[in-house]
């Protein structure tokens, strides 16, 4: 740190009630906002496999009313009336509600957020009608190629566990679910202790509290049901292929690794700054600038409690995927076995050391595949690590596009045009057959190499797993 400079951490606060629950609090008394979320300790991995998606439905019923506030359009109005925005996201191991208003309608905004929480009425008419929008969601996801190639490396990469599981669940899994299935998943899992109250923004703990308090204190805990731990035996298959008509190839090398409390995810976070994070890495000069292979390509990685996924990843025509495949396994090898240059490696420290500068939010990773979270399509970048189940609302609010970013690398590649700017409008020719393709390499994880400087016991996993695949690109669809 620079003499002088201010200090780069923020200070915060925790206070748990007599019944478990936690309040967790950062003022910011610069900011003219404030940012109510309340975490339940809930994912997709929690759930049976029958109701796999439970967790995301319930999080969508909970904004469809309440005895206080009957109907959805209630709920919004009275956040976004108040010049905010409201939503919820889901993934693998917790769900997050969340909404953003004017600090001086702080109180308005805990006390739906804690309505919504504790008194939805979850009416078997609303959970019909919501189903049909769940399914929508999810058959949406399995229509964008980027979303469901990183789909694939999850169940590859996990298997068939609950780690593995999709955060949506499936069309015919949710078209089963119903009233009861809600009030147990509620019961058994929305405790007071399995709950964090998270309110960043200029208010002070004491206020934060003292509302607080009165809100859940009658909520009564209980004892949590056990979670199926990762079981790193239990994989998918090492190459997974879905053909579609469209123009662009998405694929995706992945690999096991350790969970997110790891002593070695330090390590990993520069190492995956010098080999795919950004223009300047090692992914993007050698096979974008270089080389023309692909339009983006990076690495990136996501946690879960006990387990990860790291990959690299790129959106590249059929008849380069090969040559691209074989570029990103050779600048892993390096990794793996050539000492890191001490101004790459000076640069991706004070790139990361810049990122916790207090004038950037905290960013979260978009390879959260191991978290795999689905928040509504309003809230956060889609994620290229899950079905990405999100649930459209219309909105009023200009405030609606305020909610943090969520991306740690380059956002997923789109086989879209865009027209925002005329500059960039480009004539796209017919059609042709080509493949999305999501590939998951997955061997168990060897003992890892010793650390070269700080940087490469991952790489040098990724390179022994990735060296004895040949993948060819997959051949055009009969007929063309």
């Amino acid at each position: 740190m620079l003499e002088g400079s201010p200090p780069l951490s923020v200070t915060w606060e925790i206070t748990t009630l007599p019944n478990g629950l936690r309040i967790v609090t950062t003022p910011m008394p610069t900011t003219q906002a404030v940012s109510v979320n309340i975490f339940v300790g809930v994912g997709s991995r929690s759930e049976p496999q029958r109701l796999n998606g439970v967790t995301h439905f319930l999080e969508h019923m909970v904004f469809k009313g309440t005895e206080k506030r009957p109907d959805a359009i209630m709920i919004a109005q009275e956040i976004e009336g108040a010049g905010g925005t409201l939503n919820a996201y889901t993934n693998k191991e917790f769900t997050c509600y969340w909404n953003i208003v004017p600090f001086d309608r702080f109180a308005t905004a805990l006390d739906v957020e804690a309505d919504m929480l504790l008194c939805s009425r979850l009416e078997q008419e609303e959970i019909d009608r919501e189903r049909t929008v769940v399914q929508q969601e999810l058959k949406r996801n399995h229509d964008n190629p980027a979303a469901w190639a990183g789909r694939l490396i999850g169940t590859s990469v996990y298997g068939e566990q609950p780690s593995g599981w999709d955060v949506g669940g499936s069309v015919e899994l949710v078209q089963e679910m119903h009233r009861p299935d809600f009030v147990e998943h509620i019961e058994a899992w929305y405790k007071p202790s399995n709950i964090v109250l998270s309110v960043a923004g200029n208010v002070t703990h004491d206020q934060v509290v003292r509302l607080a308090e009165p809100l859940f204190r009658d909520m009564r805990d209980g004892a949590l049901p056990s979670v199926a731990p990762y079981d790193a035996a239990i994989t998918g298959p090492r190459v997974a292929c879905d053909t579609r008509d469209i123009d662009q190839c998405t694929l995706f090398l992945g690999l096991p690794i350790f969970g997110r409390d790891d002593p070695d995810r330090f390590a990993l976070r520069i190492m995956n700054d010098v080999l795919g994070a950004g223009m300047s890495s090692r992914l993007f000069r050698e096979v974008r600038e270089r080389r023309g292979l692909a339009y983006s390509v990076s690495s990136g990685y996501g946690y879960l409690s006990d387990a990860g996924v790291f990959t690299i990843s790129a959106g590249v025509n059929r008849e380069k995927l090969s040559e691209t495949i074989k570029v990103c396994i050779e600048e892993a090898e390096k990794l793996a076995t050539e000492t890191v240059p001490d101004d790459e490696l000076r640069k991706a420290k004070d790139h990361n050391i810049g990122r916790f500068r207090p004038s950037k939010p905290p960013s979260r990773s978009a390879n959260a595949m191991a978290n795999s979270s689905s928040p509504r399509a309003r809230s956060r970048p889609s994620s290229r690590w899950s079905t990405r189940s999100k649930r459209s609302r219309p909105t009023t609010s200009s405030a609606s596009r305020s909610a943090s970013s969520t991306a740690r690398s380059s956002t997923p590649p789109s086989s879209a045009p865009t027209s925002a700017n005329p500059r960039s409008r480009r004539r796209w020719p017919e059609r042709k057959r080509a493949a999305c393709s999501g590939v998951a390499l997955n061997r168990r994880r060897s003992a890892p190499a010793p650390l070269t400087r700080s940087v490469i016991k991952i790489s040098h996993a990724l390179s022994m797993i990735l060296r004895d695949t040949v993948v060819q690109s997959p051949p055009p669809p009969a007929g063309e």
